[in-house]
């Protein structure tokens, strides 16, 4: 069986894979900006630097792995999926002509959602 681009790197890569997954817009399904990032390490009370986005959500995976934050780091971003389908669904309703357009989105953030969710699930158990 074929893995997804987002199973496989949930299942098989390690946190470099991760950061490129979520780094990029067409294969995650939403855009995670700088300033972005930024907020959520201030809301978390982390440091994430002012690089790259790559650089800045790396900073922020380690350092959440370091303060036992991980959970508090996946929710966040599971919160701004789900965020973001709902938005998708408004424009797909909104703008039927555009529905076609956000079913890959759609698609892509369903299934980083399901695993966002697994993984919260395996880091409150560590």
């Amino acid at each position: 069986k074929h893995l997804s681009d987002i199973s496989e790197t949930f299942t098989k890569g390690n946190l470099h894979d991760l950061v490129e997954l979520l780094i990029a817009p067409t294969r995650c399904g939403f855009f995670l900006t700088r300033n972005r990032i930024r907020e959520i390490g201030v809301e978390m009370g982390l440091r994430t630097g002012i690089q790259t986005r790559k650089r800045m959500l790396e900073n922020l995976f380690r350092e959440a792995g370091s303060e036992n934050k991980i959970y508090e780091l996946l929710k966040i971003l599971d919160s701004d999926a789900q965020f973001w389908l709902e938005k998708y669904s408004s424009f797909s309703k909104n703008c039927r002509i555009s529905k076609a357009s956000w079913e890959n989105w759609t698609k892509n953030l369903r299934e980083l959602r399901n695993y966002l969710s697994k993984s919260q699930k395996w880091s409150e158990e560590q």
